[in-house]
């Protein structure tokens, strides 16, 4: 059975949060601030194929910089 990652991503209807699974925290992602691009230099919005499986590779690529950056109350609870 495979470990569940640590942060996933959720789209809503007018944003995109990081969720932080073991306390089911949310924190609400900006679209233009937290931006990722595909190899084109297209920004990948909502919705468009991809878009949660890649933000959630990225966030949980390095889950120590994720914490620090969207939940730093969580930090001392992953150690």
């Amino acid at each position: 059975m495979p470990q569940q990652q640590l942060f996933t991503v959720v789209e809503y209807s007018s944003f995109f949060a990081v969720r932080h699974n073991p306390s089911g925290d949310e924190h609400p992602m900006v679209d233009g601030v937290d931006t990722l691009f595909d190899e084109d230099g297209h920004a990948l919005c909502p919705g468009t194929p991809g878009f949660i499986e890649t933000w959630a590779e990225v966030l949980n690529a390095d889950e120590n910089s994720t914490l620090e950056a969207y939940f730093p109350d969580r930090i001392d609870a992953a150690a």
